[in-house]
């Protein structure tokens, strides 16, 4: 927690990033999106891009992204969110209970604009939650084999 607020204190800028990836790992799917469309919507100077929130590296938890910590935690809501923001995966794979839950939360895909596929960003292990998820076969082997792993 020291560790963490000294961070802060030098690094103020990363406080919504810090507060976007405790909410991916409680898994609070609509505080994703709604801080998510409060940066796109009203950004402070110093704010990162939406796009640059889903693909921030934790420097205080090994570099990782939200998309390795929701993995990690199991939170599998989050999880088809931020592939569904940050991905290139094809829209058939994801189940269609979700897109309904999207398109009811009006979220699209364009949210987060442009950028790297987050499927491929890697923590300081150089693993990326793609293979966290490979590792936790049991938990992930649903959406692993609709093809929402695949890079």
């Amino acid at each position: 927690m020291i560790q963490e607020e000294a961070y802060l204190e030098t690094n103020p800028s990363a406080r919504p990033a810090r507060a976007f990836m405790t909410l991916c790992s409680e898994g609070d799917v609509s505080g994703v999106v709604e801080i998510l469309q409060a940066i796109g919507e009203d950004p402070d100077e110093d704010d990162m891009e939406p796009a640059e929130l889903l693909r921030w590296n934790d420097p205080l938890d090994g570099g990782k992204t939200a998309l390795h910590v929701a993995v990690e935690k199991g939170q599998v809501e989050v999880v088809l969110l931020l592939l569904w923001l940050g991905s290139r995966a094809n829209e058939s794979a994801f189940p269609q209970e979700f897109l309904d839950a999207v398109r009811r939360m009006n979220v699209p895909r364009s949210l987060v604009g442009e950028g790297e596929d987050i499927r491929a960003l890697k923590g300081e292990d150089t693993r990326s939650a793609v293979d966290v998820a490979r590792e936790m076969e049991s938990t992930w082997a649903g959406l692993s084999s609709a093809g929402l792993f695949d890079v």
